[in-house]
């Protein structure tokens, strides 16, 4: 299991998909504002994540300045 956590400089968005292919992301959690460099305790948190070894997953991460 997972835990994705998301910090950014401005609003941010972290997208997984369930494969390799960007068509089956969906976004797992976001930021609307500034946060603090590693405050894990403002970040946004995904849920918790099953991913296999040796499968492909899609990631991205959209960055607002």
């Amino acid at each position: 299991m997972y835990r994705f956590l998301l910090t950014s400089d401005d609003a941010s968005e972290l997208w997984l998909s369930t494969d390799q292919y960007p068509a089956n992301k969906v976004k797992l959690c976001s930021v609307a504002s500034y946060t603090s460099a590693r405050d894990w305790t403002a970040s946004a948190k995904s849920g918790y994540t099953n991913l296999d070894a040796g499968r492909r997953y899609y990631i991205e991460v959209r960055h607002k300045e």
